[in-house]
């Protein structure tokens, strides 16, 4: 058995790690440099995915008059006239311009913000037309109602992603303005309906005026119109197709915000409020899902990885995990180590990934009958503070491939980094 001294010996030699991890765990505000940096890359972000949603437009239009020596599919990449490399760079030069003081959290780097910008666009009108979209361009000389419908759609929908990608950049900016302490406080402005100019709020109603336009597009130019959209929303019409087409938007753009400012915001939840594999966290394929998934029996889902010293929602210890589970999968709590054997039990953790798309492969393993020593425990719960408390954890692997959990792990050092798991 390992003695108390022993214990705080080994606990010596990591304690270096320790202090570096429980220093980077405190929340704090981000200096007028940091924020002029995530500002002008997020700003750039946003001008870069407009000029890949323009690259799109025009790909659809030109090749459904015959004006392309290509193919559609080709197009969207050419960037003849350097309008999206152009847009790419400014993010790069701002990035070294703007970003010597670098940010703790929402931030990339301006090729990565380019980079997620670019790739969201370009899926996007994958999700909707499908890929190559040269199979669903229709021909305008053929069928100029199809071929109208078509152009309308996507040009109401890329007005709609402009405004997503406006509104959050606008309430992030003033987050930073007001002292946001953490990715959390960013996150909301994606998808909290309660923070004042949020996405999913939308305070002045931008947004919403732009899905309206979507949808008297699409009345007026698509009614009686067959097989325009042969991607995710294949075979619907009226309300119902322009209700999907916002979907892989809402998709798309939440998946850009994600990847630009390493964010861990449920997308899938997010595009349509359901836990439903509709749209993965992160930059991924098409969002269309091959079929439902059932959820867990006891858990469904986990929460990206963190320290012994739980931070979720700025908040310490289990209380900011179970809110941060309550909000990500509603009902639902951290899991303690009971909850996760019966997970196992019932197949829940196969292949289970996080709501940033990480593969999860461990798990702190929460027990209140265990010490509190072993459980990172100085004040509350999981809150272990400096080297000096001699804190440890007890945590568990996971088999990713079979869904199985490993033999109870005790004396881990609360900064080494594994997941929570989100339990009902």
């Amino acid at each position: 058995m390992t003695t108390l001294s022993q214990r705080l010996l080994s606990f010596a030699f990591a304690s270096v790690f320790v202090t570096v991890a429980a220093s980077g765990a405190f929340a704090q505000a981000q200096d007028k440099d940091q924020q002029k940096c995530i500002n002008k890359l997020n700003k750039d972000g946003a001008k870069v995915a407009q000029a890949q949603g323009k690259e799109n437009l025009g790909c659809l239009k030109a090749a459904g008059k015959n004006q392309l020596v290509g193919t559609a599919q080709a197009c969207l990449t050419a960037d003849t006239k350097q309008k999206v490399s152009k847009k790419l760079g400014k993010a790069v030069d701002d990035d070294t311009a703007f970003c010597g003081t670098v940010p703790s959290y929402a931030y990339t780097g301006g090729a990565e913000v380019g980079t997620a910008a670019q790739t969201g666009e370009l899926d996007l009108i994958a999700d909707v037309f499908g890929s190559p979209l040269d199979a669903a361009v229709i021909d305008c000389a053929a069928d100029k109602d199809g071929c109208l419908c078509q152009q309308k759609a996507m040009k109401a929908a890329e007005k709609i992603a402009a405004a997503k990608l406006k509104e959050f950049v606008k309430c992030k900016k003033n987050a930073l303005k007001n002292g946001a302490t953490s990715a959390e406080d960013i996150e909301d402005c994606v998808d909290e309906d309660s923070t004042a100019g949020s996405i999913a709020a939308d305070s002045k109603g931008k947004i919403a005026k732009k899905q309206q336009k979507l949808e008297d597009d699409v009345a007026a130019n698509c009614t009686g119109v067959g097989g325009a959209f042969p991607g995710a929303c294949d075979t619907l019409s009226g309300t119902a197709l322009s209700d999907c087409i916002d979907r892989q938007v809402e998709c798309r753009v939440c998946q850009i915000i994600n990847e630009m400012d390493d964010l861990s915001v449920n997308c899938d939840f997010f595009d349509d409020g359901l836990v439903n594999a509709s749209c993965a966290s992160g930059a991924g394929p098409p969002p269309t899902p091959t079929a439902t998934p059932v959820p867990g029996v006891e858990l469904q889902g986990a929460l990206p990885a963190t320290n012994g010293r739980f931070t979720y929602q700025a908040t310490i210890g289990i209380t900011g995990a179970d809110a941060e589970c309550n909000d990500e999968f509603a009902g639902t709590h951290a899991c303690t180590y009971a909850e996760l054997l019966v997970a196992e039990a019932a197949g829940d953790l196969d292949g289970l990934q996080a709501t940033n798309g990480a593969t999860v492969t461990s798990f702190w393993a929460i027990d209140a009958t265990r010490p509190d020593d072993d459980q990172c425990t100085v004040s509350v719960p999981w809150d272990y503070a400096t080297a000096h408390t001699g804190q440890f954890a007890d945590a568990v692997t996971l088999n990713n491939g079979t869904g199985d959990l490993g033999a109870l792990m005790m004396d881990t050092i609360c900064a080494s980094s594994r997941w929570v798991g989100c339990c009902l």
